[in-house]
């Protein structure tokens, strides 16, 4: 498939998610985020723990399951030792943007 379509992205190079992670990890002032059809765990996990005053969520369109759920709520936690990469579940972990979050756009 393509990459862009209609002024739509469906896909990220690993640099450009990494960028775009890291980006997200410093902005803590965001309130509303669009990142249709290429979310990812890493890219959930740095939305829920950096940004505290996000109000609008769009990840619609991407292969959004229930770990990214989880992750996004705080039950689940993305571990990395070198390449390898888990998830494992977590208790009392809750995402900095709970008391703040509006809308979550997950269409497809």
């Amino acid at each position: 498939g393509d990459c862009y379509q209609e002024g739509n992205v469906f896909y990220l190079s690993d640099q450009e998610h990494n960028l775009l992670c890291q980006a997200v990890m410093n902005m803590a002032k965001l309130r509303h985020l669009s990142v249709q059809a290429v979310a990812t765990n890493d890219l959930v996990a740095a939305i829920s723990s950096s940004c505290p005053r996000l109000q609008v969520l769009d990840l619609s369109n991407s292969k959004f399951d229930d770990t990214m759920a989880d992750i996004l709520v705080g039950m689940a936690r993305v571990l990395k030792k070198g390449d390898l990469v888990k998830v494992i579940r977590v208790k009392d972990i809750h995402p900095v943007f709970r008391s703040e979050l509006l809308l979550l756009d997950l269409k497809r």
